[in-house]
């Protein structure tokens, strides 16, 4: 999920927003789902990227969130620096990422 909507490939608008909750004590809504193309943290060249599909949009999110399941779908991993925004892919040539 993300609030940022100039980062949303190929957006697509939902019929009827979804509520999300259980984020703080709020209720939030989707308006829709695109993909984000994540850039590599080590990549001096920024020539490694990642396409996460099925990103959906949250108007007034403070902050991305990133689910594990599709991460392990994809073999990947998440894990957090000292911003928590990184994830991470186990295959070697691309190791860290960033929305």
């Amino acid at each position: 999920m993300t609030d940022q909507t100039d980062t949303l490939r190929d957006y697509k608008q939902f019929n009827t927003p979804i509520t999300m909750q259980g984020i703080w004590e709020n209720i939030l809504y989707a308006y829709g789902k695109g993909a984000i193309l994540l850039q590599s943290l080590t990549d001096p060249n920024s020539t490694s990227t990642r396409l996460l599909a099925d990103v959906m949009w949250v108007s007034n999110l403070p902050f991305s969130i990133i689910s594990a399941n599709p991460a392990k779908i994809n073999n990947d991993s998440t894990t957090m620096d000292d911003n928590e925004d990184v994830l991470k892919s186990n295959n070697p040539n691309l190791t860290a990422f960033s929305l």
